[in-house]
């Protein structure tokens, strides 16, 4: 059976409707990032359960991963976050293996550092997630938000970060994963 890039559009599109009413109907969801495997799944994950704020974000207390199916959310696994304070989550493959990798924007404090936003990187591996990468900071002085995407369409999800310079001044720079680190890259 031979499926048109128009089909797959509208079965996109009837999922993101789909994906839409779900999350409505969930209100303690505070950010969501979907994936599409390369065997045709489709995964939600999400941050849930409000614990306040921090820094003037709402941070959430748990990261869930759901599995999509027929407009249905069928639960796969948790992690409690409530310690590192997350408000932000994207996904995407930042090292090229075709598995999802999980960033997730956290708010904390370190011995040298005083609370700020921080990003985190992890892999999902045997059904849990490793950790990647969970350092203070990233180019950006001050991270204002991270988007995985594949700009290039080599299969390799890029890593925009968007933040201010210590002058203050808006940024906007892009990332590829090394091994265990990044190194900055021309868009």
């Amino acid at each position: 059976m031979h499926i048109t890039k128009f089909a797959l559009y509208i079965l996109a599109l009837v999922e993101l409707i789909l994906l839409i009413t779900i999350l409505n109907q969930d209100r303690d969801i505070i950010d969501s990032a979907q994936y599409f495997s390369t065997d045709g799944q489709h995964y939600l994950w999400t941050i849930e359960d409000a614990n306040g704020q921090k820094l003037n974000q709402d941070v959430g207390k748990w990261i869930r991963l759901y599995r999509i199916e027929n407009g249905q959310k069928y639960f796969v696994y948790e992690n409690d976050f409530s310690k590192v304070y997350p408000w932000e989550i994207d996904v995407g493959d930042i090292d090229g293996d075709g598995q999802m990798d999980l960033y997730v924007g956290t708010i904390t404090e370190t011995k040298f550092y005083e609370w700020a936003k921080r990003p985190f990187f992890f892999s999902w591996e045997e059904n849990q997630l490793v950790k990647k990468w969970t350092g203070s900071y990233i180019g950006v002085n001050t991270l204002e938000s991270i988007t995985l995407n594949d700009y290039n369409h080599d299969h390799i999800h890029e890593i925009e970060f968007k933040g201010e310079s210590k002058e203050g001044e808006p940024i906007i720079e892009w990332y590829r994963w090394a091994n265990f680190s990044f190194y900055k890259i021309k868009k």
